[in-house]
């Protein structure tokens, strides 16, 4: 390997979410662009950081600002099947917004409603949900009894693959306003967004 030419990629700014930049990356584009990355953040293993983007088209002697295209993330939300004979519409209505709810943080992460699908979503059939609601991940989800209590299986879909990335029964108690199902959303939220 040789070293033809070295620069500056981005300058931090002090006492801001863009302090500290580590662990850059570059590959050269069949165009002769240069694409580059970065971990981005208040300091270095920060909570706050996120990975960046720079395009170079003059061989890096100039740099674009930096963009993040892991923000406003979308997930497809799926209409659950209900086959419990306990769990009625309102309640199936209630979860349905209690998780898009939890999926949702302005200007990062959206959820989109989209139609009841199969049970078991196969590769194409993810993609297509996907591509058609732009989204990045689709979630579907089975509701049933089981010992004279409702349950909720949940699956989910990374899009560009289509294949299930997790999956969890979840012991549905509407009296704790969907605590466990809500949980497991915020835990997948934190997952995502790091």
């Amino acid at each position: 390997m040789k070293i033809d030419s070295s620069g500056i990629l981005c300058s931090a700014k002090i006492d801001s979410n863009k302090a500290c930049y580590t662990f850059s990356s570059f590959v050269s584009l069949s165009n002769g662009s240069i694409l580059a990355t970065a971990r981005g953040g208040n300091n270095k293993d920060s909570e706050l950081e996120g990975i960046e983007f720079f395009r170079s088209d003059d061989e890096g002697e100039k740099w674009s600002e930096p963009w993040e295209p892991f923000k406003n993330v979308k997930i497809s939300l799926m209409n659950f099947k209900n086959q419990s004979k306990t769990f009625d519409a309102n309640s199936l209505n209630d979860l349905l917004e209690s998780i898009q709810l939890t999926l949702s943080e302005k200007d990062v992460l959206a959820s989109i409603k989209s139609p009841e699908g199969s049970e078991n979503l196969n590769p194409p059939e993810v993609m297509l949900i996907a591509t058609e609601a732009d989204s990045s991940f689709v979630i579907n989800g089975l509701i049933f009894d089981e010992n004279q209590k409702s349950y909720l299986t949940v699956k989910v879909y990374e899009a560009k693959r289509g294949s299930m990335i997790t999956s969890k029964k979840i012991d549905l108690n509407t009296a704790d306003d969907f605590d466990a199902v809500n949980k497991f959303f915020n835990q997948f939220k934190k997952d995502i967004l790091k």
